[in-house]
């Protein structure tokens, strides 16, 4: 899971590529401060993110699971017997 200071700089750095009037962070996170306050402006999305994040992993793993046992069914993934020996 994204950590607090990535989340907000993640934030700070959108802001930054969409305006292209700032010339830095510093200048960006400024900003954002001002203009929108820490709550809603450097938190921005992070309940969202938090929703999402577990159903993606979860689908990602169901996906790998279902996948691979696809794959151990096929003639070329099964270990032949008499070569073992």
């Amino acid at each position: 899971m994204i950590d607090m200071p990535s989340w907000m700089l993640c934030a700070v750095t959108a802001v930054t590529k969409t305006t292209h009037i700032y010339t830095s962070i510093l200048a960006s996170v400024i900003y954002v401060m001002r203009t929108e306050g820490i709550k809603k402006g450097l938190y921005k999305g992070l309940s969202m993110n938090w929703i999402k994040g577990p159903i993606a992993v979860g689908i990602s793993f169901t996906t790998f699971e279902h996948v691979q046992r696809q794959l151990r069914r096929l003639e070329v993934f099964q270990q032949d017997e008499s070569s073992s020996s």
